[in-house]
């Protein structure tokens, strides 16, 4: 059995050794952030999406992956997969603007719990947005859970617990 003398010197090194291996597990966000090139994870494994994709055009030639996910949703909540799709299959969506194999086709918005301040309560009876109102633009009161529509009648805005229009696509009945 070791002494107690032998014991208390090797404290120092346990402490160390600790200390190490707890750092080893804490959470770091450094590398999450989206790459220039979809080469970091991002939700379910799948690269994240390269800047500047854009659904029903060119798949962007930067990236060697086939498939990505993307932040969706008002203030970005949600998560959608983005993949490669042909011309042909594109240009039977309305919009489709890609010429050259492959194309970026995207599904639909995928949500957890979706927190309350985007639960809107007026949801079949959304007024258009008054004129300025845009992502980010201030707004009041606070999570008020009042939608209102933008002009091209596909983006609808709520105020956020920040007191902030958060804006999103929405399908009028729930957010893309």
């Amino acid at each position: 059995m070791p002494s107690m003398n032998s014991s208390a010197r090797r404290l120092p090194l346990c402490l160390v050794a600790l200390a190490a291996a707890g750092a080893a597990c804490q959470v770091s966000t450094t590398g999450l952030d989206p790459q220039p090139d979809g080469s970091a994870g991002g939700a379910g494994g799948s690269p994240v999406c390269p800047a500047g994709l854009v659904e029903q055009a060119s798949w962007p030639a930067k990236t060697s992956a086939t498939s990505c996910v993307r932040p969706c949703g008002p203030d970005e909540i949600g998560w959608e997969t983005c993949g490669q799709t042909s011309p042909a299959e594109c240009q039977k969506e309305s919009g489709c603007v890609c010429q050259v194999d492959p194309c970026a086709a995207c599904g639909r918005c995928a949500f957890g719990p979706v927190p309350d301040c985007y639960l809107p309560t007026n949801a079949a009876t959304a007024p258009p947005c008054a004129a300025g109102v845009s992502q980010g633009g201030a707004c009041g009161p606070a999570c008020d859970r009042r939608l209102c529509l933008r002009s091209d009648g596909k983006t609808a805005c709520v105020c956020n617990r920040e007191g902030k229009y958060a804006c999103a696509d929405w399908d009028g009945a729930a957010w893309q």
